[in-house]
């Protein structure tokens, strides 16, 4: 089988996300998206203010997603620790 650790160079820091950084990425991904859901489907009406914050929300949430799916690092994860 094909190992991509066998092509780096000797010292340089592995490519990609472990287990547990996958385990939180989808979690935080699906959680995110159903939020968006949530704000969509609990505003009563079809306001501006609601949908831009569902839309944000949903989309944070499939960006999340779609990067944990590739091994890579989300925007959610890039902000850093919050105080």
């Amino acid at each position: 089988m094909h190992d991509p650790a066998a092509l780096q160079p000797p010292g340089e820091a592995r490519a990609g996300l472990t287990r547990g950084e996958r385990i939180a990425g989808w979690a935080a991904g699906l959680l995110f998206v159903a939020l968006g859901i949530a704000v969509l489907a609990g505003s009563g009406d079809m306001a501006a203010g609601p949908l831009v914050a569902a839309a944000a929300l949903a989309g944070l949430g499939a960006q999340a997603l779609w990067a944990t799916a590739r091994g890579r690092r989300s925007w959610l994860a890039r902000i850093g620790p919050l105080p």
